[in-house]
């Protein structure tokens, strides 16, 4: 389990959450992925797994500082996001969210990640990877088989 420290005031004082970061530097549950998959044509970087998530290669990797059990801290560079299909229950919270919180919440649910921790990627990481990562949200939400399951 590792720590991520979110700094929400801009004064230096922080409050930990919980977040599981694999080695390889995914983000999002990647448990049961394969390496290989099928590329998913329209959306560069991004491959389909057979449990119908996405797994989409950042464009620009983005570093973030955590902190372990043990409290050593290290930063980390992302170079890729596991996004899974939405449920019903993640649409009522997009939904509930206004303005910009509704891309993060969309973001969050398909990461299965607290909004709070999505937040704080979201401003670090690239416009390019955000566009691409909603492209993928998008396909989930689109009528017809064109995701997987």
């Amino acid at each position: 389990m590792t720590t991520l420290k979110i700094d929400r005031t801009g004064s230096g004082s922080s409050e930990d959450d919980v977040l599981s970061l694999s080695d390889d530097g995914a983000v999002g549950d990647d448990a049961g992925l394969s390496e290989t998959g099928e590329p998913m044509p329209g959306l560069p970087g991004c491959v389909l797994q057979a449990d119908g998530s996405i797994t989409l290669a950042l464009a620009y990797p983005f570093p973030i500082k955590t902190k372990d059990a043990y409290g050593v801290i290290k930063e980390q560079q992302h170079t890729r996001l596991v996004l899974h299909r939405l449920k019903g229950e993640h649409l009522i919270r997009i939904r509930a969210a206004s303005g910009q919180q509704a891309n993060v919440a969309a973001l969050a649910c398909a990461l299965r990640m607290p909004d709070l921790v999505v937040k704080a990627m979201y401003d670090r990481m690239d416009a390019i990877d955000l566009e691409t990562a909603a492209l993928v949200i998008e396909n989930f939400t689109q009528a017809g088989r064109m995701t997987g399951r």
